[in-house]
């Protein structure tokens, strides 16, 4: 049987982090020193710094096109290119540069499923029409028809998430034979993965279980850290908690 590993990996495409964001990886290494951690970066890009101020972990570079904005990133997430890139991983974490880890992560968190992400709260609503889709999310909007008709999708944010890699280099194979390729263009690949992934196997967690692990829209109203592995957004839903995760490197909490 093969044993199970994990590796944290976090998008890069600026020549180095600001400060929240090199505090928010500071503690995830500390919090998470026993997996391996690396760094993902567009060729062209300078890592120098993050050479410099994060020795202990890895860079591994793609084409330029995959990290160029957003759109481009989601798209290369929905194929199976990155999964294979870190097969040598049972799972894979995504932590991307606005998430922290404030606890360890173990592989045991997905038993049993291949995908766990932040909770939605609230839901994306996905409509299915044959070979067409139709969404709605309460901050990008969408069709009223997939509002009120729509599946609700509660599971997750691809921010900070946990994939089974197998899987994901699997399904994500399967799903470019089936879905237009302008459509997974057009979506977020966390909402693409959620919508289309369990039609064919993908295991995706239940937003309970999700929400033991992982933190999104719910740490506004948070002092403490509680019993959550990580957050996503943090600066933006809650900044003093951040600040207070990121007290110990960044010199003491703010006031």
């Amino acid at each position: 049987m093969r044993t199970e590993s994990l590796v944290i990996v976090t998008p890069i495409w600026r020549p180095r982090l600001d400060e929240v964001e090199t505090a928010f990886a500071r503690v995830t290494d500390q919090s998470n020193a026993q997996w391996a951690r690396v760094f993902v970066a567009p060729r062209g890009l300078d890592v120098d710094w993050y050479q410099r101020e994060f020795p202990d972990r890895e860079i591994r570079v793609v084409d330029d096109r995959h990290l160029a904005d957003v759109q481009s990133y989601s798209a290369w997430m929905t194929s199976p290119e990155p999964y294979e890139m870190f097969s040598d991983f049972t799972v894979m974490a995504i932590c991307q540069t606005d998430a922290v880890l404030v606890r360890r992560l173990h592989p045991r968190d997905l038993a049993d499923i291949d995908y766990l992400g932040a909770p939605w709260n609230p839901p994306v609503k996905a409509l299915r029409f044959g070979r067409r889709f139709a969404l709605h999310s309460p901050t990008g909007g969408g069709p009223i028809v997939a509002r009120v008709f729509g599946r609700r999708l509660a599971v997750g944010n691809g921010g900070l998430s946990m994939r089974r890699t197998e899987s994901f280099t699997r399904v994500s194979a399967l799903l470019q034979g089936i879905v237009p390729e302008h459509f997974a263009r057009r979506i977020h690949e966390d909402v693409y993965f959620a919508a289309l992934g369990p039609a064919s196997g993908l295991r995706i967690s239940d937003a309970k279980r999700a929400g033991t692990l992982f933190c999104e829209s719910e740490a506004r109203s948070l002092t403490e850290t509680g019993t959550y592995a990580g957050f996503h957004a943090l600066e933006m839903w809650n900044p003093k908690l951040a600040r207070l995760i990121t007290g110990s490197v960044l010199g003491g909490p703010a006031p």
